[in-house]
């Protein structure tokens, strides 16, 4: 972000507003913080039942200057080219389709992030069937282009049908695109104050469900905003690559995320609540996917229990990280499983789970499912294990192979002692660059 500051409210708001609001009605107007969640109301028809779907909505602002840049690197691309390319068109035009994407998503993910801002939305029945209807069309007629172009450079083709189907490609490509660009939503986006974008006019049955909402959040945030809440800036892009991809396999998602790292992209910078300020919840009140895993485990291992949960939502209200402790007989181990996920994205919930054990010497030893950042926090000794959380907690037995442990003597030097743990890794984190300094906002 380079607001001077990004939690400040948009200057047409109420001066008095809290500044934790990700969203604000102004009559038929909606103004959105970037990276913000909206509530599940389609803006354009109301609809607020049946399947609604997650979209997300994008403004891009190009400066000046990128198109004069998008052409000089085009034409360098072009002029340094083999000679093959220039004598085959085929390989010249996938070359600069190549050339443009790369541009495009550069641009995406390294450009000025006040230029680009997206938020979640929900889309009801009508306008998905709407729009699924048009971009079947448009993608029909795209391949009708395609394959327009592509012809006219079979060699047997005569001169005026090579620029026929040449030609005719061009022109199919070129209408679509101007449908595609005419063809916008009836809430259109417009650009806010820094960091906000505006949506009007959104359907008055929209109005009616969110102003409520509105006054809730109202609420909500002013008393989250009378005591203040610690916060950083967590530099994801600083990650090995093997953490931020988890266990996606989209190539996609994969090559994106790849470039996003290799960029620095401001989408990698993201500010993050502390610790501390991560709320209790009871296994009920978890993720059902989380309270399956920690169900599995106790079902399968008798005398393990649930001791402790808690749940953390990131500032923009779009990803969630919930964690479920679990407790050996005696309160020899513990068992941490951990689920994060965007709200607008329920479907992908990934899972890791990690052991601790604390020894006699005043040390600890952890043995992780997945990657983690090596911190070397002095006294705690981490490793990582492959295969499913029971093979993983067999690798942490056997690190622990005549070694003699220190259990906590009740729940709350338990707890106590996770606390300690998460202190000290919060402050090697900040060490070591992987987070800012925490700050106090309001």
């Amino acid at each position: 972000m380079t607001d001077p500051n990004p939690y400040a409210p948009p200057a047409t708001l109420d001066p008095e507003a809290p500044s934790s609001l990700l969203w604000q009605l102004d009559g038929t107007t909606l103004l959105v913080k970037n990276s913000a969640v909206l509530p599940r109301v389609d803006l354009e028809t109301g609809e607020t039942t049946g399947e609604m779907k997650a979209v997300r909505r994008i403004l891009q602002r190009n400066s000046g200057l990128f198109p004069i840049l998008r052409v000089v690197i085009v034409v360098a691309v072009i002029r340094f080219l083999p000679d093959s390319f220039h004598d085959n068109p085929l390989l010249l035009y996938l070359a600069l389709f190549g050339v443009f994407f790369l541009l495009k998503q550069g641009q995406a993910l390294r450009g000025n992030p006040s230029q680009r801002i997206f938020i979640w939305e929900f889309v009801g029945p009508r306008t998905q069937h709407g729009r699924m209807v048009r971009n079947k069309w448009r993608i029909a007629i795209y391949l009708l282009g395609m394959t327009s172009l592509l012809t006219s450079f079979v060699p047997s083709l005569t001169r005026d049908l090579e620029v026929g189907f040449r030609s005719g490609g061009f022109a199919i490509i070129l209408i679509n695109l101007i449908w595609r660009l005419i063809d916008r939503p009836k809430a259109r986006t417009q650009a806010g104050p820094p960091g906000w974008l505006k949506i009007s006019p959104i359907h008055h049955d929209a109005v009616s469900f969110l102003s409520p909402l509105q006054k809730e959040s109202y609420l909500q945030s002013g008393q989250a905003s009378a005591r203040g809440k610690l916060m950083h800036t967590t530099y994801f892009h600083r990650y090995p690559l093997a953490m931020l991809v988890g266990k996606r396999k989209n190539p996609f998602t994969l090559f994106n995320l790849f470039l996003a790292k290799l960029l620095r992209s401001h989408q990698l910078r993201r500010d993050t609540y502390h610790f501390s300020e991560a709320e209790t919840r009871a296994l009920a009140e978890l993720s059902q996917h989380l309270q399956d895993q920690a169900a599995s485990w106790i079902a399968s291992h008798p005398g393990w229990h649930f001791l402790s949960g808690t749940q953390l939502v990131f500032p923009a209200g779009d990803v969630i990280l919930e964690t479920a402790h679990l407790a050996s007989p005696g309160l020899d181990h513990q068992l941490a499983i951990s689920a994060s996920w965007n709200v607008a994205l329920p479907g992908y919930i990934p899972t890791q789970s990690s052991f601790t054990t604390w020894l006699a010497d005043g040390t600890s030893i952890v043995t992780h499912e997945r990657p983690f950042l090596p911190l070397r926090i002095p006294g705690i000794q981490e490793f990582r294990a492959s295969g499913n959380p029971d093979a993983v907690f067999q690798s942490h037995l056997h690190h622990l192979a005549g070694k003699p442990l220190d259990p906590p003597k009740d729940p709350q030097e338990f707890l106590s002692r996770l606390d300690a743990h998460r202190a000290a890794t919060d402050r090697r984190l900040t060490e070591l660059g992987y987070q800012s300094e925490t700050r106090e906002v309001r």
